[in-house]
Formats: structure tokens, sequence, C-alpha cells
């Protein structure tokens, strides 16, 4: 298995910050082409994410490696 990269979990958080920004403006958002293209976009955000995780990535924290779910290594 292969440790993320600084720079790929920076990449990470900055999706998810844009994928909670466009979250909200969907929740208040009245045009339905807007809200087809907020979907699209949030799809295309998760897509990202999977992709740069990967199936058996792991992210180290604070020099202690965690899996991507949150749960910690024996």
């Amino acid at each position: 298995m292969q440790l993320m990269t600084q720079e790929t979990k920076r990449k990470i958080r900055q999706l998810e910050q844009d994928k909670i920004a466009l979250q909200e403006e969907l929740a208040m958002s009245n045009s339905v082409e807007r809200v087809k293209a907020i979907g699209e976009e949030l799809y295309e955000i998760d897509d990202t994410v999977k992709k740069l995780v990967g199936n058996n990535q792991k992210i180290t924290k604070e020099d202690e490696i965690i899996e991507w779910y949150g749960s910690k290594l024996p």
C-alpha cells in the first residue's frame, strides 16, 4: 500500500471544501438548471476523490498511519 503525498491530501481537502460549498448552494438553489449542474459537479468531485484515494490507499496524519475511513491500524 502506498502513502498519500501531502499534495494529494491537499487536493482532497480542497475538493471536500468545494463539495461542502456546493451542497450549501444546492440547499438554497431554486433553479432546476443550477440544481442539475451542482449535482454533476458533486458527482465529479466524488469521482475525483475516489481516484485520488484509490482502493487501498492510506493517509499519514502526524506520524500516525490511519486508514482513509478513519480507523486506526493496530
